[in-house]
């Protein structure tokens, strides 16, 4: 990703908020030769200047994506990143860059989730505020939190990301053996809650992808979940 051309947080002070960077596409991965409708689809949304792959598993697709692809783990042979830990990490894109992925799952939608957070200023890498000599505002809440915090919004957010770079990076480890099924009593016996209900929301295909990534933007932070 070190092609990848972009603007830091900075530059997007004087964007409101709650007014989405980046705009967002599903990739339809069937053969286009036996699908006719998914190079439609395809063709529809890699027409234009700035588009980026998260995930794009699907060589073909992968290539038109014109600012590269995020894909540690399936073209870069990372099994141990998992994608929105690079977009935490990767220079931002062109504020209304096409975002778009073939595999909406907790990972890619998370990934840009994640994107859409750091434009609008709202997380930044906690690791360089933890090791600050100074105090910072919070994009997040607004408020001034001294040297060496995290705002409880901001912590849970990393948390999250965490959560589901684990999971998305041990689904490619070895088998771990049988585990037992959900019970009335404990719905969770895998201890993954969150991990599944935000799973359970970003394939929702009831949804389009621009709520998806809202919803998944609302609960990166939720105390519920």
């Amino acid at each position: 990703m070190e092609h990848l051309q972009g603007k830091p947080s900075s530059d997007y002070t004087d964007i409101v908020n709650d007014q989405p960077h980046f705009q967002y596409g599903l990739l339809d991965p069937r053969n286009p030769q036996k699908f006719p409708e998914a190079a439609a689809t395809n063709d529809t949304l890699l027409k234009g200047e700035h588009i980026l792959g998260i995930e794009v598993t699907v060589g073909a697709l992968a290539q038109r994506c014109t600012l590269g692809n995020i894909d540690p783990q399936h073209t870069d042979g990372k099994h141990d990143r998992a994608a929105i830990q690079e977009a935490y990490e990767c220079p931002l894109p062109f504020q209304n860059t096409l975002l778009v992925t073939v595999r909406p799952d907790p990972d890619s939608i998370g990934a840009m989730a994640v994107l859409e957070l750091r434009a609008q200023g709202t997380i930044i890498d906690s690791s360089s505020i933890l090791g600050a000599e100074v105090g910072y505002v919070c994009g997040r809440c607004g408020w001034d939190h001294p040297t060496g915090s995290l705002c409880s919004d901001l912590a849970k957010i990393s948390e999250r990301i965490e959560d589901i770079a684990s999971v998305d990076c041990a689904s490619r480890g070895s088998w771990p053996g049988v585990k037992p099924l959900p019970t009335r009593e404990n719905p969770w016996p895998d201890g993954l809650k969150t991990y599944s209900c935000i799973g359970a929301a970003v394939v929702d295909r009831s949804i389009s992808l621009n709520d998806r990534v809202e919803l998944l933007i609302e609960m990166s932070h939720s105390q519920n979940v």
